[in-house]
């Protein structure tokens, strides 16, 4: 999700303004479009991201960044941080990034999605530290692990064996083999 067009699928967490912005470059986000995560007052007023939007699924690997980034004025507490979670029921902590005054941020992790723990969502959010700073989110990337599949390492099908004969130079024949210069006595 780069936010060139909008806020697009991020959905408001807590009582956070969500507002798509033009002209924010920073570190990692240089086409300018980012999500600008305003009005937070608690850590959880924040951007969540719904697993079936994201067509991300259960049991498969992926690694996901989230760059960011805080206005030169804000005010930003001494340990406040961005965090990176899964939410609805376990609020998994998948990643954190210290929130500096006009500096850019990035949040990264690789993660087996497993819905079994009700968790439906990711969130970007603060501790309880930056509850109140105000963030722009530039990008969010989700690569899926190449020989993730949820089922484990099986090997892809493949064509049975050809039949063969069992060679015991017990006829005191080479059996077929031949030397590779033609010099040698077999």
């Amino acid at each position: 999700e780069t936010f060139a067009d909008g806020i697009g699928k991020a959905v408001q967490s807590g009582g956070a303004s969500l507002e798509r912005v033009s002209g924010k470059e920073f570190d990692g986000n240089e086409d300018g479009g980012a999500l600008y995560v305003s009005n937070r007052t608690h850590d959880y007023d924040a951007a969540d991201f719904n697993y079936t939007d994201l067509g991300i699924q259960n049991g498969k690997t992926y690694t996901i960044t989230v760059k960011g980034y805080v206005d030169a004025e804000a005010t930003v507490p001494d340990d406040a941080q961005a965090y990176l979670q899964t939410v609805d029921k376990s609020y998994g902590w998948l990643a954190g990034a210290a929130f500096r005054a006009g500096e850019a941020f990035t949040l990264t992790k690789e993660f087996t999605l497993d819905t079994s723990s009700g968790d439906t969502q990711l969130r970007v959010q603060s501790n309880s530290a930056g509850a109140t700073v105000p963030f722009y989110l530039g990008d969010i990337l989700i690569t899926e692990k190449a020989d993730s599949g949820g089922g484990g390492n099986e090997e892809p099908p493949r064509d049975p064996a050809l039949p063969f004969s069992t060679i015991t130079f017990e006829d005191q024949t080479p059996g077929g083999f031949e030397g590779r210069s033609g010099t040698e006595k077999l």
